[in-house]
């Protein structure tokens, strides 16, 4: 494979002339991104350090968080190749960089950070993401509100100030479920020097993650009944930190339903120590045709004529399946299933994935978080596209899958958006067969 890449383009489109076909492959995962990124960024917390963090994936979104914050004062270096991280000086100012903060989603986190470590923040309302709906602050607010920060709102700026007076106990209850939201309230709890009770938190992979972590770096946080403990510790003095980051499901579900849509033979290592829904749902629409050993996903090809008559494919809170699988899964079902039911409880407007079914002549009938879907007999019925639009993450990985499993020649708008989740995806799929051109 070609050497990883380490400048990441702001916009570019991707013109696909040639798909692989019935084809054998190798493909090794990297980190999982929503699991690197949160500990990225608390590593940086710390004065002085020696963390080293392996398996980082070679993504835009990791790139620009390391630009961000080395902005602010940090220090680290980055092994592109094998994928580690070492930091040795953590963040030294609270001044965020305007024209960094808008580049990943993730820079929200920066919140509880700042908080934690210098007692203010200045944050702008709007920072980078995919588009998939809305996603505001409200629930972060709260949850520094409960653990008795002044907050103030501009139309521009959030103002956050951490009380100086220290509370015996804190209780932070979150409305709804949030990822960054319950990682925001763990980050500033550890250093709020009181027992801090996370009520409905978001208790995925990442999040479980980050406690690990944290607690590696001398933070005494716990689980208990569906709720997140975060326990006074006097000082948390850090030595020597490795941290090894699983690797990530949804690159490895892209793959597996790459083999599936080109009547491949796929294999994929996934290491992890948490059990996903995702790979239970293709066990059970693939049957034999995939395997789960060790640390090895083996997929063969699915006979057309083994199609399921009805599939429904539901997201919900972790173990469920999440919703950044959802428009991946939804493309792989377009060869297993002759009908298909999608329902999203997370994002209700993740579904722009879907204009590209339709594109190709694929029937969508969509009512609110719902979507059917009618499979094409096979992928000789579908219309002749010549372009696709991607609006995100997901949803130029789904335009990709669809446009393999029809294997017409197509222009994917916006595939810059790939490089910000999956590592070194443009030569990983000319490994594949692919015969690709960047247009910047």
């Amino acid at each position: 494979m070609e050497t990883p890449r380490s400048d990441f383009v702001d916009h570019c489109d991707m013109h696909i002339s040639q798909f692989p076909y019935e084809t054998d492959g190798i493909i090794e995962t990297r980190g999982a991104k929503n699991a690197a990124l949160p500990m990225i960024m608390y590593s940086f917390i710390h004065d002085k350090c020696d963390i080293t963090l392996e398996n980082i994936p070679n993504i835009a979104d990791v790139q620009s968080t390391l630009d961000l914050l080395e902005a602010m004062g940090g220090e680290y270096s980055f092994d592109r190749e094998v994928g580690k991280l070492s930091i040795t000086r953590g963040i030294t100012c609270n001044q965020i960089p305007d024209d960094l903060i808008h580049k990943t989603r993730i820079s929200v986190l920066l919140m509880s950070v700042l908080l934690a470590k210098f007692g203010s923040v200045l944050f702008p309302t709007e920072v980078g993401g995919c588009k998939i709906g809305t996603r505001k602050f409200d629930y972060h607010l709260d949850a520094f509100r409960s653990l008795g920060c002044d907050v103030n709102e501009t139309q521009r700026h959030i103002s956050i100030v951490k009380s100086e007076n220290i509370q015996s106990k804190s209780i932070v209850a979150f409305p709804c479920q949030t990822t960054t939201g319950t990682e925001n309230a763990m980050i500033l709890a550890s250093n709020c020097k009181s027992e801090t009770i996370i009520e409905n938190a978001h208790l995925r992979t990442e999040v479980l993650e980050l406690i690990s972590f944290m607690n590696q770096c001398g933070c005494n946080i716990a689980v208990e009944n569906e709720k997140i403990i975060v326990n006074n510790v006097e000082s948390q003095d850090v030595g020597r930190v490795i941290r090894i980051v699983r690797s990530d499901i949804e690159e490895a579900l892209t793959y597996i339903s790459l083999g599936y849509l080109t009547d491949s033979n796929l294999k994929v290592r996934f290491s992890s120590p948490y059990s996903f829904e995702e790979i239970d749902f293709i066990k059970e629409i693939a049957g034999d045709s995939f395997n789960h050993k060790g640390q090895w996903l083996e997929q063969n090809p699915f006979p057309q004529n083994e199609r399921h008559d009805m599939v429904t494919l539901e997201t919900g809170p972790y173990p469920k399946i999440g919703s950044d699988s959802q428009p991946i899964l939804s493309a792989l079902l377009l060869h297993m299933a002759d009908r298909f039911r999608i329902i999203d409880h997370r994002f209700s407007d993740r579904f722009s994935h879907l204009e590209h079914f339709k594109a190709y002549n694929v029937s969508v009938k969509r009512v609110g978080d719902r979507a059917d879907v009618q499979s094409p007999i096979s992928r000789k019925n579908g219309n002749s596209v010549y372009e696709l639009e991607a609006q995100n993450l997901r949803c130029a990985i789904s335009a990709l899958l669809t446009a393999s499993y029809f294997q017409q020649p197509v222009i994917i708008r916006n595939a810059h958006y790939m490089q910000r989740g999956y590592s070194d995806i443009f030569e990983k799929m000319r490994s594949l067969g692919f015969k690709i051109s960047i247009l910047s």
